[in-house]
């Protein structure tokens, strides 16, 4: 159910703020990986996706806002 998570991710090059992001994302998915294996963890499993899922569009926006910023830095 949570294979996916790693795979899409990247090592990309960003900013401190993407770096950080990447990491609580990794972390969220190392927990939801540890957690299949309890027992009546369903609602919690679901809230880590919730904040996962915060985090990855938290993640877009700065990523927008930098490849803004570097289209509009002169040549």
């Amino acid at each position: 159910m949570y294979r996916g998570f790693r795979q899409e991710m990247s090592t990309e090059a960003g900013t401190t703020c993407c770096l950080a992001l990447i990491r609580c994302k990794q972390q969220m998915e190392d927990a939801l990986l540890s957690l299949q294996a309890v027992e009546n963890t369903e609602t919690i499993r679901q809230q880590i996706l919730s904040v996962h899922a915060q985090l990855e569009e938290m993640h877009e926006q700065v990523r927008v806002r930098v490849a803004k910023q570097h289209l509009a830095q002169p040549a």
